[in-house]
């Protein structure tokens, strides 16, 4: 399992892969072999580096909130499809892809005006299509991609005219 949580203002990827009765956790940059059993009613029991944990976890729409270790988080998991659509510095000017892929469909020209939620282009990655809409209502400015095309994750794929 491998998804992307915000934590504050800090993004971090966050990976747990189970192998058998164990299981490695991965975070900012760092493995932490591990076990994590469920207790239930939410209560796990985690250990690491030859320590047992107790941990809780609350999960309410995009929100888990996670008591372990005498402290609380509140932990924000990331559509990686809308946050790369937001680009890379946060502007929704640049549409940017989420994963790497290939277009399948693009529905916009250069010149051509646009609203928020229109469908620019769909995409595939890993057999799963996924359709990228405008952010804002604005003119597409550059189209970076043809269909057929595949590209890298974080590629610049669609880009609209700044807003005036």
């Amino acid at each position: 399992m491998k998804c992307d949580i915000a934590l504050g203002d800090a993004c971090e990827t966050v990976m747990l892969v189970r192998r058998g009765d164990g299981a490695t956790l991965s975070f900012a940059g760092r493995d932490y072999p591990c076990t994590l059993r469920e207790v239930g009613a939410g209560e796990y029991r985690l250990s690491m580096d030859g320590k047992t944990h107790r941990v809780w976890i609350a999960v309410h729409k995009r929100l888990a909130y996670v008591h372990a270790f005498g402290r609380v988080w509140e932990l924000e998991v990331i559509d990686p499809v809308e946050r790369a659509s937001r680009g890379a510095g946060g502007s929704e000017d640049i549409t940017i892809a989420p994963m790497p892929g290939t277009v399948v469909t693009l529905f916009v020209r250069e010149g051509e005006p646009v609203h928020k939620g229109q469908p620019l282009l769909v995409i595939e990655s890993m057999k799963m299509q996924t359709e990228i809409v405008a952010l804002r209502n604005g003119k597409v400015e550059r189209v970076f991609v043809a269909p057929g095309q595949t590209f890298a994750r974080g590629a610049r794929l669609v880009a609209l005219a700044g807003e005036e």
